[in-house]
């Protein structure tokens, strides 16, 4: 639930025309917890997105890796329309796993705690329950053309990956330019909590929250 993936969920919201769907029955937010997220991205979520998915009734599913093994598979922690809570406490976390083999995240590519704890989560829950065609929709901005490429080289379901960001053209500033003017505040970027790859912003121990302005011009 991080910038880019955000600010294209509240505008599919708030603006039906950017949809490429009839409705919200055909959307499906799937997210894989690593038990580590820092605490903005709960309270971000928890109190400016999902009163919005709450409102248009999105579906969201969140998963979480059920031990070290691939075989063992996913936790299913929550399935609904009406979400409350983000469930940032995950199943088997990531730093669990960490700590009994005696590791740290890896510095070079390819970044095999995102692969093991999130890709294959979620390719295992869509194998599970997607039969029909779909996106998937990946949240890659107008600056990443380059990532988006070698995705390309790899398929969900035999289905190519599609980027809304890159389509309109967005950075990863336009989407925090757009969550602040439409939510009011300042996204944080999603990461674990001790991530080494993770900015400064992120870093941050306290949520800015922008005030609505007075000006009714505004």
């Amino acid at each position: 639930m991080g910038v880019e993936s955000t600010a294209i969920l509240v505008r599919w919201m708030l603006e039906p025309q950017s949809r490429p769907f009839n409705d919200f029955h055909n959307l499906i937010v799937l997210t894989a917890q690593t038990g580590d997220e820092i605490d903005e991205t709960k309270h971000l979520c928890e109190n400016y997105l999902f009163p919005l998915m709450r409102e248009y009734k999105v579906r969201l599913v969140q998963i979480a890796k059920a031990s070290a093994s691939k075989r063992d598979g996913y936790i299913i922690l929550s399935d609904t329309h009406q979400p409350y809570e983000l469930h940032t406490e995950g199943y088997f976390s990531l730093s669990r796993d960490l700590l009994q083999s005696g590791t740290v995240p890896r510095l070079g590519r390819p970044h095999i705690c995102a692969q093991r704890w999130k890709g294959e989560v979620l390719d295992a829950w869509i194998t599970d329950h997607i039969t029909k065609a779909f996106g998937p929709y990946l949240g890659y901005n107008a600056d990443e053309t380059k990532r988006a490429g070698k995705a390309d080289g790899y398929t969900c379901q035999g289905h190519q990956f599609l980027y809304p960001l890159i389509e309109w053209g967005w950075t990863r500033d336009d989407c925090i330019e757009y969550l602040y003017r439409t939510l009011r505040v300042l996204w944080r970027k999603s990461a674990c909590s001790y991530c080494p790859f993770q900015q400064k912003q992120a870093r941050s121990p306290a949520t800015v929250v922008i005030p609505k302005p007075q000006d009714s011009r505004c």
